[in-house]
């Protein structure tokens, strides 16, 4: 069995951190980049802009005629701002061809059913106001930012990719289900920059603010509420987590009540039980690439879905108990450790109940923290080599989100196995650091 390992929490005065800081700029500002270096890193950024801009331009065709997931959004936000907005899940609405958006492309109507959180649909309003076409790459421009902006809020934190940023760069392209997500038109890109924050949060000790990234980040509740669940049961701060996450939640659903109905907004759930048996609704069950997925695709020709919900339920609650006790060791801040949250996030992708392989831009996340993790000086684990096999085949396997959902959840669940085993294993006490986690500012 493992000893406890502690990490400690103590946190540096503010004249340290202040010095640390001044000292840390200082040796920079001496170092200075080379021309080569500096020529590196902007090569690297124009590689990582011209990926999904090369894309964009081969499918900007089907972008701008509305086969992505955000003519859903553009939809939505058309309804309430045309002052409709009790009707958002209205279905039938949807079918109609007043909707400005609705184009007819060689005999096809496309047509997006929203099916998201009443609040996330108010986001959207200033994007109702332009034409579809400008909306769209507004939208598309948006998204791309956030996934670069999630590498910045994290740079602090991932010293190896801070002192090789080009590498980081290229990464956010590089990430399958970041390209994936940017041309579905999806939201899972703005998800993925409010669980970083909260990641930043964490290691800063702020906590509240933690539990409002999540909150918001609860139009996506089949990842959002397995990771605030986690985080609660493991953080000595679940207050404060619970208490940023309740009133953040609580005053967007309020916002959604001025702004909808009470009856819009409560009858959202039984849009979502209903919407599978709605003419084109489908949730393609056995291509989520998830618990629910796998166990679908493995149990549909034996079992009736009655008893595969069972089977599913099961399972999920196994991966969360499994998330907790490969932690229960650690004491003092564990939900702060890269590694502990790395797992917590693969963990919330395993559970979640509904989502597809744009939802998988979440494992950016863990790829990043993973990687920092197995390059810091003090790792010594004789099981190193498993969790860098791990981390490399849901970086460069990501392919299969796209071409092999199934597949790739495999080595979500191998990926989410190898560091729990690493967590809770002998080797823990190399693996979660005695030091304070600290930002690199």
């Amino acid at each position: 069995m493992c000893g406890e390992v502690v990490i400690s929490s103590k946190p540096k005065s503010k004249s340290v951190l202040l010095t640390d800081s001044i000292n840390s700029t200082e040796s920079s500002a001496s170092a200075g980049l080379s021309p080569r270096r500096v020529l590196t890193i902007l090569l690297a950024a124009l590689v990582a802009l011209a990926i999904p801009a090369s894309l964009a331009f081969q499918l900007r065709v089907a972008v701008e005629n509305g086969f992505s997931d955000f003519q859903g959004f553009y939809d939505a936000a058309t309804i309430i701002d045309s002052g409709d907005g009790a009707r958002l899940y209205d279905l039938s609405l949807y079918d109609q061809p007043r909707l400005k958006n609705i184009l007819k492309v060689p005999g096809i109507i496309v047509r997006h059913y929203y099916i998201h959180a009443p609040f996330e649909a108010i986001f959207f309003l200033p994007l109702a106001r332009l034409p579809f076409v400008t909306a769209a790459w507004v939208w598309w421009t948006f998204s791309l930012l956030c996934a670069f902006l999630t590498l910045f809020v994290l740079l602090p934190f991932i010293a190896s990719i801070k002192e090789r940023i080009e590498l980081g760069l290229v990464s956010v392209t590089f990430f399958i289900p970041t390209i994936s997500t940017l041309f579905q038109g999806q939201d899972t890109i703005v998800t993925l920059l409010l669980f970083a924050i909260c990641y930043r949060s964490l290691v800063r000790g702020r906590y509240t603010l933690a539990g409002c990234a999540l909150a918001v980040a609860m139009y996506k509740p089949p990842l959002a509420l397995p990771m605030i669940l986690l985080l609660a049961i493991v953080s000595k701060e679940r207050w404060k987590l619970v208490t940023g996450f309740l009133g953040t939640f609580s005053f967007l659903v309020c916002v959604a009540i001025l702004k909808l109905g009470w009856a819009c907004v409560a009858g959202y759930p039984s849009l979502l039980s209903r919407f599978s048996t709605y003419e084109e609704g489908h949730y393609h069950l056995a291509d989520m690439p998830n618990v629910r997925g796998l166990a679908t695709l493995a149990l549909q020709h034996l079992l009736s879905e009655r008893v595969i919900f069972v089977v599913v339920a099961v399972l999920s609650m196994a991966v969360l108990v499994l998330s907790v006790w490969a932690v229960k060791k650690i004491k003092n801040r564990p939900e702060a450790h890269p590694l502990v949250f790395s797992l917590f996030v693969a963990a919330s992708v395993l559970v979640g109940y509904q989502e597809y392989a744009y939802d998988l831009a979440l494992l950016y996340l863990p790829v990043l923290l993973t990687w920092d993790s197995l390059y810091q000086k003090d790792q010594n684990s004789r099981d190193r080599g498993l969790l860098t096999i791990s981390t490399m085949l849901l970086l460069f396997g990501s392919f299969l989100s796209l071409a092999a959902a199934p597949l790739y959840a495999c080595v979500i669940v191998f990926f989410f196995a190898v560091l729990a085993r690493q967590l809770h294993g002998l080797a823990c006490a190399t693996l979660v650091s005695d030091r304070p986690i600290e930002a690199t500012d």
